[in-house]
């Protein structure tokens, strides 16, 4: 498959020739491709990537890449090349490249960009696109499994298909993990803080000042050149391209800005445990997956260390925090001389090494 232009996101390209699925953008595809199908909007999507610093393929005008948008998901999302698809003459034909999605997987998504009704608006399962393989690190998906006697349950499953990398050796029951990741969340969410926004806030108001300057700057040269008459068209031109370089790039600053922290914050907020516990037993299923996503990178499951049995092993999961919103504790600096208080903390920090977060109210008092 050859190619100009900017590269497809999803693919590896050289000397203008695509040369297989990207490493490390090919597995983004198909979660974003599970994520719209399961119901997630297009702007949730590309804030995500945003904050996870995932950037669009570099371009001339931005050769380290760009902020995605909702525009820029749906665009690549959309794309025949992901799913090894040539179009000519309105008509698509299977191209002769490896696929980073099935074509089943792409009419899925197309159907669920075409028809985004109510029942599209709400993800379906709590840990979709969060939920990953310990074993081969691919998203884990919904699936059903029935036992001797007949009865089904759901469970999370990392499945091996073509244009996937899964590896099709790891399972988990839908109850037990949700379960474990709500508690895990509610505890943490229990003694944490919630982080000032003020360096966001900051920056876009000093980009916005910039764009001022650059506003004013292009009035000033203008005038020189047709009013004053200082210079001709050979200095006027270079000059007045950069400054509406420079204007146009602080434009997409402040969009990206704006809307990479919600002006409300996190969907569920720090509070005491009962509170908390309340919130989410009246929850939508979208507000509790938002609140999981506000507060997690990801969610990795490791295999099972025996088969069979009735009880969920939290030991398999391990959550991986983000901390856009909230201060991770172990992080606030704690100044202590006295040798005993020290002890206490690196023994703290010891004993929650599992979930990288130290309560405060463990902290040892003055």
């Amino acid at each position: 498959m050859h190619g100009g232009g900017s590269r497809q996101f999803g693919y590896d390209r050289q000397d203008k020739v695509y040369v297989g699925p990207h490493p490390e953008e090919a597995p983004i595809v198909r979660e974003i491709a599970e994520r719209i199908v399961g119901g997630e909007g297009l702007k949730s999507i590309a804030r995500d990537l945003n904050r996870r610093e995932v950037r669009t393929p570099s371009s001339k005008r931005k050769p380290d890449g760009g902020e995605w948008t909702s525009q820029g998901v749906s665009q690549m999302i959309r794309s025949p090349r992901l799913a090894a698809l040539r179009v000519y003459g309105g008509e698509e034909y299977q191209g002769a490249w490896e696929a980073v999605l099935s074509v089943a997987t792409r009419n899925q998504v197309l159907a669920a960009l075409s028809h985004p009704g109510p029942s599209t608006n709400v993800p379906r399962h709590l840990l979709t696109g969060i939920a990953r393989c310990g074993l081969c690190g691919d998203a884990l998906r919904m699936g059903w499994w029935k036992m001797p006697n007949g009865r089904t349950f759901p469970r999370y499953q990392c499945l091996k298909s073509p244009g996937t990398k899964g590896c099709g050796r790891l399972a988990c029951t839908k109850v037990g993990l949700e379960s474990e990741v709500k508690n895990r969340l509610l505890e943490a969410l229990s003694s944490a803080q919630l982080r000032p926004l003020g360096d966001v806030e900051s920056r876009l108001v000093e980009a916005r000042r910039l764009l001022d300057e650059e506003v004013r700057a292009i009035k000033d040269l203008t005038d020189a050149r047709y009013v004053d008459r200082i210079f001709g068209d050979a200095e006027f031109r270079p000059a007045l391209v950069k400054l509406q370089d420079r204007r146009r790039d602080l434009l997409e600053e402040i969009v990206a800005l704006d809307a990479q922290v919600p002006p409300d914050g996190p969907t569920l907020k720090p509070g005491d445990i009962d509170s908390l516990q309340a919130w989410w037993e009246t929850a939508s299923e979208g507000d509790r997956r938002q609140a999981v996503r506000d507060a997690v990178q990801a969610v990795v499951v490791s295999p099972a260390r025996r088969r069979g049995g009735n009880v969920f092993d939290p030991s398999r999961v391990d959550v991986q925090w983000r901390w856009d919103f909230y201060l991770h504790l172990p992080e606030v600096p704690y100044p202590d001389p006295d040798p005993i208080g020290t002890l206490l903390i690196s023994d703290l920090e010891e004993m929650n090494a599992e979930t990288g977060i130290v309560l405060a109210s463990d902290l040892p008092s003055a």
